[in-house]
């Protein structure tokens, strides 16, 4: 084992602990950040498998496809987090639209008074 795969296996399993702390009441997403960082564990393990797998599908070594799924993985994350960001944006606005109608007070009249002026004696 070279030092390489010692430092990704430890970087994975760190991640991992990581994930379970940041996300302990999100079941699903725990899962699927563990099967990814036990991926990248089998991957570091046995780096020539993703050459096997990168021949098959045409593509000519195995850090190119990683490299392809990697891009892809970004463009796919930065799309689900800009509808997060814009979902988070709306829900904002409409909380803030309710609270202001909630606290609305109507400003002071600017009518002049009827009552009639006091007389000095």
């Amino acid at each position: 084992m070279n030092w390489i795969q010692v430092i990704l296996i430890l970087g994975f399993l760190l991640a991992s602990a990581l994930c379970l702390v940041a996300l302990k009441h999100r079941l699903i997403a725990r899962l699927f950040f563990i099967c990814q960082f036990a991926l990248g564990i089998c991957l570091t393990l046995v780096p020539e498998f993703t050459s096997l797998v990168a021949q098959r599908l045409g593509v000519g070594r195995g850090a190119d496809l990683i490299t392809y799924l990697l891009v892809l993985y970004v463009y796919v994350g930065s799309i689900l987090i800009l509808g997060k960001f814009r979902r988070l944006e709306r829900d904002i606005t409409t909380l803030t639209r309710s609270i202001a109608l909630l606290t609305h007070t109507p400003p002071p009249s600017t009518e002049p008074s009827r009552t009639p002026p006091e007389s000095e004696p």
